[in-house]
């Protein structure tokens, strides 16, 4: 059985990468041997897959989920003397959440935070603070800015505080000031979260390529 492109058996070539125009790193085996056209086991998938921003069909569960997730109504229970849930009707943070902030209100920062929850396994706000020191102000911060760190002097703070990197220059937010979402637990960084969308990228890179 013989492989041909063209005139040429690619198995009688010193590099059959070349006549294909493949990219020999991006298919170079796991066990450091040769190249192999039939076994790509090492594609980075997510480079291939690119920004999931810009698939389809990344996109179209997304927005659905970014529409109806907003749509539940937000409840606030607190225990009573019996130890049965009381509904509560209002509430401070309940405020908060809905509004927001001046620029965009409780709708416009729940979709964002289901995007990149989504997208990341880690979702982010901030609070501003008042003078007398409750938040009265509530901003999602890209989780591509938004980094946890904990302390080298003292190891048994697991998060001592959030560094956020804007336009060049880091900016460091108290744990207290910062609601941190986390889908489960990465392994590779207990201190953030794991997407599920991550182990899909080959998927996404085939319905592009299919595309």
């Amino acid at each position: 059985m013989r492989f041909k492109y063209g005139e040429r058996d690619l198995l009688s070539l010193n590099n059959p990468f070349k006549a294909l125009s493949i990219n020999r790193s991006s298919v170079e085996q796991a066990d450091g041997g040769g190249t192999d056209i039939i076994r790509p086991n090492r594609i980075s998938w997510s480079a291939e897959a690119g920004d999931p921003l810009q698939s389809s069909i990344v996109m179209a569960c997304l927005m659905w989920m970014q529409r109806k997730f907003p749509e539940a109504p937000m409840t606030m229970k607190r225990q009573n003397s019996d130890g049965a849930d009381d509904l509560l009707s209002t509430h401070p943070m309940m405020d908060l959440i809905e509004t927001a902030n001046p620029w965009y209100d409780g709708t416009l920062l729940w979709m964002a935070t289901v995007m990149d929850y989504t997208l990341d396994g880690n979702a982010y706000w901030v609070k501003v603070r008042s003078e007398a020191g409750g938040p009265v102000e509530l901003w999602w911060v890209p989780t591509s800015t938004m980094e946890p760190r904990h302390s080298r002097k003292d190891q048994t703070v697991f998060i001592s505080h959030y560094e956020q990197m804007v336009n060049g220059r880091k900016i460091h937010w108290n744990s207290d000031d910062v609601v941190h979402f986390r889908f489960g637990m990465d392994p590779r960084n207990p201190r953030k979260g794991m997407s599920p969308l991550k182990a899909l990228f080959r998927e996404i890179f085939t319905d592009n390529e299919a595309a």
